[in-house]
C-alpha cells in the first residue's frame, strides 16, 4: 500500500445532505479495498481556478489515504460517475460509467430521487463482456424501472467481435422485466428517438462503459441543449 492525498470538488448545486452521502460514500470504498482514510478535510465552498461547465465554485475535499491499487482505481471509476454533459435551467444531461445492474439501479435511482420532479430519461449501453452474455442478462431484472423512460442500446456487431451467442431486443426487454422498456440495436435510430424528445424539465441520463457506438457524447449532449 501507499499514501495518496487526493482532492475532489463536489458540484455547488449538490444540497447539502447529498454532499455528505458523497462524502460517505467515497470514504467507503477505501475501506472496502482494504485501505484507510488517515484523514479527512471538507474545506467547503471555494472559488475554481477556471470556471468549469458553467459553475465558478465547488466544495473541495482533501483526503489522505494510504490505499491498495485496486482502492485507488475503484476511486477513479467512481469519481467519473454522475459527470454533467451539458445543462440549462431546466435539463440536466449525465453521464455514467455505470453498466453492472446493481451499479445501474443505484444510478437511477439516485437521479430519480435527487430530481424527483423532473422526467428522467435513462440510457443504457449494454457494452462489456458480461452485460451482452445472454444468460446474464437476467441479471438486470428491474434495475431501470425507476426512470419515467427507459432506453437500452446494444450493437449486434460488438457482440459477433467479443464472439458471443446473439441477442435479440424481445430477449432483453424480458430479462428487464419493463414492460415500457425501449431496446434500440441501431445506433441511429437510437440518437434520432433521443433527438426528437422534449428536453423542457427533463433531464437525460447516459450510461455506457463505452460511447453508443462512437458518439461524442460532450457533442451530442451540447447540441440537444443547443449550448
Amino acid at each position: 500500500m501507499k499514501k495518496y492525498e487526493i482532492m475532489y470538488i463536489i458540484r455547488p448545486t449538490v444540497e447539502s445532505e447529498s454532499s455528505k452521502e458523497i462524502v460517505n460514500n467515497f470514504s467507503e470504498i477505501f475501506a472496502n479495498y482494504n485501505s484507510e482514510v488517515l484523514e479527512l478535510k471538507e474545506l467547503g465552498l471555494k472559488d475554481l481556478a477556471y470556471e468549469i461547465q458553467h459553475h465558478k465554485n465547488g466544495y473541495y475535499v482533501w483526503l489522505l489515504v494510504n490505499a491498495t491499487n485496486e482502492a485507488i482505481a475503484e476511486f477513479k471509476g467512481a469519481a467519473k460517475r454522475l459527470e454533467i454533459l451539458a445543462e440549462n435551467n431546466e435539463t440536466i444531461i449525465f453521464r455514467d460509467f455505470a453498466h453492472s445492474p446493481s451499479k445501474l439501479r443505484a444510478t437511477v435511482n439516485a437521479v430519480k430521487e435527487q430530481y424527483s420532479e423532473k422526467v428522467l430519461i435513462a440510457v443504457m449501453e449494454l457494452h462489456t463482456f458480461s452485460s451482452l452474455n445472454a444468460d446474464f442478462l437476467n441479471e438486470y431484472k428491474g434495475s431501470m424501472n425507476m426512470a419515467n423512460i427507459a432506453i437500452v442500446y446494444f450493437n449486434p456487431e460488438v457482440i459477433k467481435h467479443k464472439k458471443l451467442k446473439p441477442i435479440t431486443k424481445e430477449q432483453v426487454k424480458k430479462s428487464f422485466q419493463n414492460n415500457n422498456l425501449l431496446v434500440f440495436s441501431n445506433q441511429q435510430e437510437l440518437l434520432a428517438y433521443i433527438k426528437n424528445i422534449d428536453l423542457s424539465n427533463n433531464n437525460l441520463l447516459l450510461m455506457s462503459s463505452g460511447n453508443f457506438s462512437g458518439v461524442d457524447l460532450k457533442k451530442f449532449a451540447n447540441n440537444l441543449l443547443k449550448i
